[in-house]
C-alpha cells in the first residue's frame, strides 16, 4: 500500500465560506512571519531584471501580500517574477511558496515557474528537491512536478523520475501521467522499484502504478521477479515510444484480486471502483425520499420504495463496499445540511471488520436537510490518502442561510474542487439524479417558494455542472435514472 501522511501545512485549505469548518489536525494558515522578513531582506539588494521586474521590490512585495493573506497580490507578482528572465526569480517564488498553503497560488506559480525556463530553475529546483529529501514539504515539491510535466527535455524528465523516489503518494499522482504521456523510457525501472516498495502481488496491487507500467511497456506481470527479469533482458534496446499505442486497462487483462479469488468487482450503479484508497460523497438531502420511474427495483414492494433514491443508493453502495478488495482502502461521508464521516480520521482498510461497521453505517442513513455540496467537498480534501472520490448527489447545491443562489454555488464549487484538486489530482466521478422525482404517498413536498423556485437550475444545468465538475477532476459523469 502507499504511505498515508497527513496533509502538509502547504497544501491547507481553508474554504471561502464561513459555513465550512477548518481542517482539523492541521497548523494554521498564518504564515511564518520571520521567514518572509528574511526572505525580503536576503533579496533586497538584487539586480534590476532586464524585464524592469525589481526582485528585491518583488520580494519586499510578496512578502507584504503573503502576511496578509492577499493571494491575488501573491499571484500577480509571481506573473511579474515569471517575466522577468531571472534565475533568482525562481527561488523567490520557490521560498514564498514554502510559506503560504501552496494551493492559493498554484497555478500563478507553476506559469511564472515554466515561464523562466529550465535554464532558470534548475539550480533553484535542485536545491529544493535537495533540502526537502527527509522531510518532504508535499505542496511545493508537487509544484515543481508540475512545471516539469510543462516543461521538454531531459531535465524535466529527471525532475518527474524523482518524484517517483520521494516516497510520497502525492508525488506520485503528480510525476507519473506526465511520464506516461512522454512515454518516458527512464521511467520503466523507477517504476518496478516503485511497485516492489508498495507491495505488488496480483492481489495487494496498485492500480497508479501497474496502469503506467502496463501503459510504457505493453506488457504485464504476475510479480516483480518478472519484471525485473524483463526489464534486465529487454531495457537496453527497449523504446517505448516504439510501441503502436498505450495498452493501459482496456488493451492488457489484469490480474486482479477479484479475477484470482471469484469475487464480483466493485462497483457503483455500474461504473467499475478502479481504486486503492476510495471515497464515497453521498447526498442524504430530504429530496432523497423522491422515487423515480424505471426499470431497476430494489426490492419486490411498490415503485415508491423500490425506486426510492435513497433506498437504491444503499443498495448500491451496499455491494460495492462489500466487494471492495481487502488491499483497497476506503471511507463515507453522508451529508446534506452537515456532513457525517463514517470514519472522521479518514480511510480505513477494506477488511471484513470495517466493512461490517460501514453497512451498519449506510443502513442508518435518512433523508433530510440541504444540499451543502461544497462543504462536502471541503471536507473530502482534507484526507491526502484519497487517489478516488465517487460523489453522488440529487440536486443542486443550496445554502438555506445563504443568499447565494443555486448557479453562482455550482460555478463556486467548480472553482473551490478546481483548486483543490490541482496538486492531489484526485479522481472525482461524479453520478446525479437528475430527472424530475415523486414524492412518496403521506410524504409532503416542500411549500412552494416562487422567488426561490424562479432561480433553481434545470435538471440538464445540474447534470452539466456534475459532467463539468467529473470532466475537470479526472473523472466522468454518470447520469442516474
Amino acid at each position: 500500500m502507499f504511505p498515508r501522511k497527513p496533509l502538509a501545512n502547504s497544501l491547507e485549505y481553508l474554504p471561502a465560506s464561513d459555513s465550512c469548518r477548518r481542517m482539523k489536525g492541521v497548523p494554521s494558515m498564518k504564515v511564518s512571519y520571520s521567514l518572509l522578513v528574511l526572505l525580503a531582506a536576503f533579496l533586497a539588494g538584487a539586480p534590476r531584471a532586464e524585464a524592469g521586474t525589481d526582485l528585491g521590490a518583488a520580494a519586499k512585495a510578496l512578502s507584504a501580500a503573503a502576511k496578509n493573506n492577499e493571494f491575488d497580490k501573491v499571484r500577480e507578482i509571481f506573473g511579474k517574477l515569471g517575466s522577468s528572465g531571472e534565475k533568482k526569480a525562481a527561488s523567490i517564488i520557490l521560498q514564498t511558496l514554502a510559506a503560504i498553503p501552496a494551493h492559493e497560488a498554484a497555478d500563478a506559480a507553476i506559469e511564472a515557474l515554466a515561464a523562466l525556463g529550465t535554464e532558470n530553475i534548475v539550480e533553484a529546483f535542485d536545491d529544493t528537491i535537495k533540502k526537502h529529501k527527509k522531510k518532504p514539504n508535499d505542496g511545493l515539491l508537487s509544484i515543481i512536478l508540475a512545471v516539469a510535466e510543462k516543461l521538454d527535455g531531459a531535465q524535466p524528465e529527471a525532475w518527474l523520475v524523482e518524484g517517483l523516489q520521494s516516497g510520497t503518494y502525492l508525488h506520485y499522482r503528480n510525476a507519473i501521467p506526465p511520464l506516461v504521456k512522454r512515454r518516458s523510457k527512464s521511467a520503466i525501472p523507477a517504476l518496478i522499484d516503485l511497485l516492489e516498495k508498495v507491495g505488488y502481488d496480483p492481489k495487494t496491487e496498485s492500480y497508479l502504478v501497474r496502469d503506467a507500467l502496463i501503459n510504457l511497456t505493453g506488457k504485464d506481470f504476475a510479480n516483480i521477479t518478472e519484471w525485473r527479469e524483463f526489464w534486465k533482458s529487454n531495457g537496453a534496446d527497449f523504446d517505448p515510444k516504439a510501441l503502436d499505442q498505450p495498452q493501459g486497462t482496456t488493451g492488457v487483462p489484469r490480474k486482479t484480486a477479484a479475477n484470482l479469488e471469484g469475487l464480483k468487482t466493485p462497483s457503483f450503479f455500474e461504473v467499475e471502483v478502479m481504486s486503492d484508497h476510495i471515497l464515497f460523497i453521498i447526498d442524504v438531502s430530504g429530496s432523497m425520499k423522491m422515487w423515480d420511474k424505471g426499470d431497476e427495483k430494489i426490492g419486490t414492494g411498490p415503485d415508491w420504495q423500490t425506486r426510492q433514491r435513497l433506498a437504491r443508493v444503499k443498495h448500491h453502495l451496499s455491494a460495492a463496499v462489500k466487494n471492495l478488495p481487502k488491499y483497497a482502502t476506503f471511507n463515507i461521508i453522508a451529508y446534506s445540511s452537515w456532513q457525517k464521516a463514517f470514519n472522521p480520521k479518514g480511510t480505513v482498510p477494506a477488511n471484513e471488520q470495517w466493512k461490517k461497521k460501514a453497512l451498519e453505517f449506510i443502513d442508518g442513513l435518512r433523508p433530510e436537510g440541504a444540499t451543502h455540496t461544497d462543504e462536502a467537498l471541503a471536507e473530502a480534501f482534507k484526507d491526502s490518502s484519497l487517489d478516488t472520490i465517487f460523489l453522488l448527489t440529487d440536486g443542486c447545491p443550496e445554502k438555506e442561510t445563504s443568499a447565494a443562489k443555486p448557479r453562482d454555488l455550482m460555478q463556486a464549487i467548480l472553482d473551490a474542487t478546481r483548486k483543490m484538486n490541482r496538486l492531489p489530482r484526485v479522481k472525482l466521478y461524479a453520478f446525479g439524479f437528475v430527472g424530475d422525482g415523486e414524492y412518496p404517498p403521506g410524504s409532503s413536498p416542500p411549500p412552494p417558494n416562487p422567488k426561490k423556485d424562479a432561480d433553481r437550475p434545470t435538471s440538464e444545468e445540474l447534470a452539466a455542472f456534475l459532467k463539468k465538475l467529473a470532466e475537470e477532476n479526472y473523472g466522468k459523469f454518470t447520469p442516474v435514472k
